[in-house]
């Protein structure tokens, strides 16, 4: 291939050198190029294209899905899978946690840092995501505990001018019923004072 020019390209399939304009641009190969043209991968594609059933269409979606909820987790998992696979990260074989010799799975804590992960095998990995659930749900319950209280102390500040309004208002229309009660004890006072002189 070293005798081509570099405006053609060889197929690995039927052997012809054609023009690059003849191959599928593909970004994963180191040529940029797929290795076969596109009339042979088109036959190929046609021989080896396989039914989807809904079963697996039902499937693909759902991890669409998925991957859209949850984009951190999957850009994390993926570039984790892509450095092990290279040798860049070298994986263990055992669980960092209790020792055991196994396969470990690699944790996230924060998938915002993809490289930082801890080596455990399934039974401790389950213990983690279990009691990261219990902990989640107990931060909801304070959640919404917290914007409860929050919305009554909103309530109570809107409503506290109101409040203390009614109050004064009910201070200033008490004060001639209280004279009213301070005299008639006086005068309860007086007639027991003297029924109890006679």
């Amino acid at each position: 291939m070293s005798d081509l020019q570099p405006e053609t390209l060889e197929c690995c399939r039927c052997k012809r050198v054609l023009p690059k304009g003849e191959f599928y641009k593909c970004s994963n190969r180191k040529r940029g190029y797929r290795y076969d043209c596109k009339e042979c991968s088109k036959k190929y594609d046609a021989s080896t294209k396989r039914k989807i059933t809904r079963a697996t269409w039902q499937k693909n979606h759902r991890d669409d899905a998925w991957r859209e909820k949850n984009g951190d987790k999957d850009k994390a998992r993926q570039r984790l899978r892509y450095l092990v696979r290279s040798g860049d990260i070298v994986k263990p074989s055992s669980c960092s946690n209790c020792g055991s010799e196994c396969d470990p799975h690699g944790h996230h804590h924060d998938y915002t840092k993809p490289l930082d992960v801890v080596w455990l095998c399934e039974p401790c990995h389950q213990k983690v995501h279990s009691g990261l659930k219990e902990l989640t749900q107990l931060r909801t319950r304070i959640d919404e505990a917290q914007a409860e209280i929050d919305r009554l102390r909103k309530l109570l500040r809107e409503n506290a001018d109101a409040l203390e309004g009614m109050l004064q208002m009910a201070d200033i229309t008490s004060q001639p019923w209280t004279r009213t009660i301070e005299t008639a004890n006086k005068s309860l006072a007086a007639v027991e004072k003297e029924l109890g002189d006679e």
